[in-house]
């Protein structure tokens, strides 16, 4: 089979959730035109925050940073960068007005957006898409944008990534790597510590606290299975952490959609957000236990149900 060359721009800046699910989707795609004998040649526009994770994906040929917090010149440079640069394709994943804007000074043949853009983003898009299913998944709109190819771009599970090294007090311990934090105060579950301790007391496994916030109690939680990770972990580790795990607990967070796309059981604790909407790809998994708290209260989801639910997914 004769095989064409495509190039293909993404511009999805952010957040971690958000680049992971697109990653799962892109791949998709690469791997459904590569049987077409179509070869995508991949670059990502991505905030520098979150480069490192994407640097490990074997698609993604080049990436463009993009400095959020670095203002007019900043973001100049990049668009500098960007129109080095001819595709055949550009692609709005993000759908806000710096991600239009993006996608208009970008130098392509076929420009394409996502039909429900926000801050006037759409002006800027040649085609739209959007699933025509009633209130679909993040990922089912994601997908909606490879339409311009005529191919179903179900995500590839596992994603790939480049292999890192695993942390040296994590070799050859089974442990449940918990996530406690999450980008917004009112999405975080109150309880992990509780919650930790019963996991302690009720299995011989390890608690891992993987925390973001470096002010977190976990400081003064003293067990000998209890390993905190605060502050010691690059996002470029995390999926070999999350790869070894047993099950992954977090809340409506980056990592619990980056466990999901590495087919890891887990248990998901959401808040205010609509998690048949939002939650870990495919909802339907059966490794994936999911908690929505009932109007957005997560105090009132209990340790002892977050326990039983992270037991049945280890099989104990």
């Amino acid at each position: 089979m004769q095989q064409s060359h495509c190039r293909l721009l993404v511009i999805k800046p952010s957040s971690l959730g958000d680049i992971i699910q697109t990653l799962q989707v892109v791949e998709g795609a690469y791997h459904t035109l590569m049987e077409k004998g179509i070869f995508l040649e991949i670059h990502w526009i991505v905030r520098d925050c979150f480069h490192d994770l994407l640097a490990l994906s074997p698609i993604v040929k080049r990436s463009f940073i993009f400095k959020r917090y670095g203002g007019i010149r900043a973001f100049i440079q990049l668009i500098r960068e960007v129109r080095l640069h001819d595709y055949d394709y550009i692609l709005d994943f993000q759908g806000l007005l710096r991600s239009g804007l993006m996608t208009f000074f970008a130098k392509g043949a076929c420009k394409i957006g996502r039909t429900d853009a926000r801050e006037g983003a759409s002006w800027f898009y040649q085609k739209r898409y959007f699933p025509q299913t009633k209130d679909p998944h993040a990922v089912e709109i994601l997908k909606s944008l490879f339409n311009i190819f005529d191919i179903d771009a179900t995500p590839q599970r596992p994603l790939t990534f480049s292999p890192t090294p695993l942390p040296e007090s994590l070799e050859e311990k089974p442990y449940v790597a918990i996530f406690p934090s999450s980008r917004v105060a009112i999405k975080e579950w109150p309880h992990f510590l509780e919650y930790a301790r019963d996991i302690l007391e009720q299995t011989k496994i390890c608690c891992v606290w993987l925390d973001q916030n470096e002010s977190s109690h976990a400081a003064h939680f003293q067990h000998d299975r209890f390993i905190d990770l605060t502050g010691k972990t690059s996002l470029r580790a995390l999926p070999t952490i999350i790869q070894n795990a047993q099950c992954v607990v977090a809340n409506d967070s980056g990592p619990l959609h980056l466990a999901a796309a590495l087919c890891k059981p887990l248990v998901g604790i959401y808040g205010p957000t609509d998690y048949k909407r939002y939650g870990p790809y495919p909802i339907d998994d059966p490794q994936h236990g999911i908690f929505q708290a009932p109007h957005g209260g997560l105090a009132q989801i209990t340790v002892q149900s977050v326990v039983k639910t992270t037991l049945r997914m280890l099989k104990l």
